[in-house]
């Protein structure tokens, strides 16, 4: 932790993950009512928080992107994932692989 914490004030982000805490502290509720109505939806029979902590135990998440490319409102992946701290998808940043979207 002590690493994170250096290396975020070194590029003037200390007090950020304290803010991200919080945030993923508030949009957990809604999160948990998510993952409940796929679950649902697809006949599992399983309480979210036991499907997450059965991720987090073993699970890894891989998450691609192309830092230096140009975002829908004009910033770099990068600038907005620093300034926002938040991993937007290709369809929230309207960059694309090159392939046309499934129809």
């Amino acid at each position: 932790m002590g690493d994170a914490v250096s290396w975020l004030r070194g590029i003037g982000l200390e007090g950020r993950s304290a803010t991200a805490g919080r945030e993923a502290t508030c949009v957990r509720s809604v999160a948990a009512g998510r993952v409940e109505s796929v679950l649902a939806r697809a006949g599992v029979r399983c309480a979210p928080e036991v499907l997450t902590a059965g991720v987090a135990r073993v699970g890894a998440v891989a998450l691609n992107f192309h830092p230096d490319r140009i975002a829908a409102d004009g910033r770099m992946v990068t600038e907005a994932l620093l300034a926002d701290g938040v991993y937007r998808s290709q369809f929230a940043t309207g960059i694309s692989n090159g392939g046309p979207p499934p129809r």
